[in-house]
């Protein structure tokens, strides 16, 4: 099964993520006298490569999104992340639906930026692993209190795939 593709927002925050940073250090090397120093001027040369290199490197992996069944086992890779789930740890599977999104309260460890929500994070007191492009909209619960949050093309269809007994 395919997540949701990503969409123009994601690749638009990137490139304005991009272009923001090099306004900062163009500013910043500007005040110390840039012009002058020729130790600046490599700095922000490498500054440069840093920056526009970290946004690569995100629309890079950000094409390594997959949904997969393998022995009993989901296996969701997003990003730079991966979450491995046995079948029989599922207790329930819910859709979410568009007019009741599921509001995450914090990033724990993951990627939160316009067109693309990747790893996990808190709501409610519970950890959720996400991937969704717009918000999830099908969550599974599991026995430990923790909840994955997909977006998938057609959650109804996921969601009988699930349900369906071993």
């Amino acid at each position: 099964m395919k997540p949701v593709a990503l969409g123009c927002r994601f690749y638009i925050s990137i490139w304005l993520f991009g272009i923001f940073l090099s306004l900062l250090m163009m500013t910043v090397t500007s005040m110390h006298g840039w012009s002058m120093h020729v130790f600046l001027k490599e700095s922000f040369i490498f500054a440069m490569v840093v920056t526009w290199g970290l946004c690569f490197l995100i629309m890079g992996f950000s094409y390594r999104r997959s949904i997969s069944i393998e022995d009993d086992i989901l296996i969701v890779k997003s990003t730079f992340y991966t979450s491995r789930l046995h079948h029989r740890k599922i207790v329930n599977v819910a859709l979410v639906p568009a007019a009741t999104p599921l509001k995450l309260d914090w990033r724990s460890n993951g990627i939160a930026m316009p067109g693309l929500q990747s790893g996990w994070f808190r709501s409610a007191g519970k950890r959720y692993f996400i991937d969704a492009t717009r918000g999830p909209n099908i969550v599974l619960m599991t026995k430990s209190g923790d909840g994955l949050g997909l977006e998938v093309n057609d959650p109804a269809a996921f969601k009988r795939m699930l349900d369906t007994p071993n």
